[in-house]
């Protein structure tokens, strides 16, 4: 038996979806309990600060009964990247005192890029666990900034939990379209996408804006006026499933302008990718081991984002047979994470099933 422990949908973001993914996965192979650290289910507020700590401490003390009536084989824990990172190191201290194997699947890089004192002692409870990350990148700065042994850490990027890409036409739109996907916020670019679309506002036959995604509630307001502003770009809400599917169908590219400083590996890139549309990105976590030329545009500053982007697409509307060269890029990107990915988790998930070390590979 295996001890999950991680957050689950809802709420739907790619932290709790990647979590179930592997929680799907590992029961497929043996049987699996879970502690869901996404508890509890009642929105925000006063309610949901005052029940946490008591639920999460209940959580622990189930923990602790499992482990000694139970016997659980190993532990897999999905790495909380702010304060649930302290429960978390409850849970991994109780798993390591019955000496069970324990595996950390990374997704944040908030501890990475400014790790505070909590978080660098959680860690070093950790360095004997085994350590799962998105990519070179994350691994080189976790063993650098918290002393994780490289030989503790394998590489699974979040391509392992996406269906392989079906064979599709990848042509050019009359318009070129251009879309934004996410949680609408100013940290996820938001207003860098505005100002991209404002570059091409009064052309006429100039790219079209698609965005998809809820609007945060305090930006509402702005998010309403600049949309009123700008006459090529259009809101459709959020879209999930088979509406998603159909989002991608319609864009030429993504534009992906995150200002937020953690972002790891969104799957909203590799989504893309799969559906054979390149991505415009600014440089956060993982994403510059994503892309590269033959994929999309990667900007290293992202005050720069709408400069550059703007640039691509006048390129792009002169040239269509490179965008058709770009899209025929991210669909072959795709495939080769998807393909390596998969063997990777498949091996993972036989080491963790059977107790073995992870790192190495």
């Amino acid at each position: 038996m295996i001890e999950f422990i991680g957050p689950l949908p809802p709420p739907v973001h790619g932290f709790a979806w990647v979590s179930e993914q592997v929680m799907n996965a590992l029961a497929r192979q043996s049987e699996v309990h879970v502690f869901d650290r996404a508890l509890p289910r009642l929105g925000g507020g006063y309610l949901r600060r005052l029940l946490m700590p008591w639920i999460a401490l209940a959580q622990v003390f189930n923990f602790i009964f499992r482990l000694l009536v139970l016997r659980p084989k190993a532990v897999y824990l999905a790495c909380s990247g702010g304060s649930g990172m302290l429960v978390d190191c409850l849970f991994i201290v109780l798993a390591r005192m019955f000496r069970l194997p324990v595996y950390i699947h990374h997704h944040a890089f908030t501890y990475l890029n400014s790790p505070s004192c909590m978080a660098h002692r959680c860690l070093a409870l950790m360095r004997n666990c085994q350590h799962i990350v998105l990519c070179e990148h994350m691994g080189a700065l976790l063993a650098q900034k918290h002393s994780i042994s490289v030989n503790n850490i394998s590489v699974l990027t979040n391509a392992a939990f996406l269906n392989v890409a079906t064979p599709k036409e990848l042509g050019v739109s009359r318009r070129l379209t251009v879309g934004f996907l996410s949680n609408i916020t100013i940290e996820k670019g938001i207003l860098d996408f505005f100002e991209l679309a404002e570059f091409f506002n009064s052309d006429s036959n100039g790219p079209r804006f698609l965005i998809a995604g809820p609007v945060a509630e305090s930006l509402k307001e702005t998010f309403s006026q600049r949309l009123a502003e700008l006459s090529n770009v259009r809101h459709i809400g959020p879209v999930y499933g088979a509406a998603k599917d159909a989002f991608f169908c319609e864009l030429d590219l993504l534009a992906f302008p995150t200002r937020y400083p953690n972002e790891a590996e969104p799957v909203t890139i590799l989504e893309a990718f799969r559906a054979g549309v390149p991505v415009m990105a600014n440089h956060r976590g993982c994403i510059a081991t994503m892309l590269d030329e033959s994929s999309g545009l990667g900007v290293l500053q992202a005050a720069d984002f709408p400069k550059q982007a703007a640039g691509l697409l006048r390129q792009l509307a002169e040239s269509p047979e490179r965008l058709v060269i770009l899209k025929q890029g991210a669909l072959s990107r795709f495939v080769r994470l998807q393909s390596q990915a998969a063997t990777k988790l498949e091996w993972l998930l036989g080491r963790i099933v059977a107790g073995a070390p992870v790192g190495g590979r």
